[in-house]
């Protein structure tokens, strides 16, 4: 996981706050620590969560390509997405439709 070179630090009058702007799939560890006039107390232990996985970028057109075609098949190549949605690609579906005669 990726380490912050400096704490996300939010202050808060209320007993709960929404950290907006996260990334998707990407695990975060968060604690608190309750201030008055005399400074900060101790934070409380950590607890670590992980946003959830959304669904990846479409691959990338500009890099698809018909590399190979012939009688009765072709090879298609393409790029993979720019952004993987916070999860692994398993893999890629590809749809194909027959169009009108010539």
């Amino acid at each position: 996981a990726r380490q912050l070179k400096k704490p996300y630090i939010l202050e808060s009058v209320d007993s709960e706050v929404r950290i907006c702007d996260l990334r998707p799939g990407q695990e975060y560890r968060v604690r608190v620590a309750a201030e008055n006039t005399a400074g900060i107390g101790r934070y409380s232990s950590s607890e670590i969560f992980r946003t959830k996985v959304i669904k990846p970028e479409c691959p990338r057109l500009e890099d698809s390509q018909v590399v190979l075609a012939d009688i009765n098949y072709l090879k298609l190549q393409w790029g993979y997405p720019g952004y993987d949605g916070g999860g692994k690609i398993c893999g890629c579906q590809v749809e194909m439709k027959k169009i009108g005669r010539l």
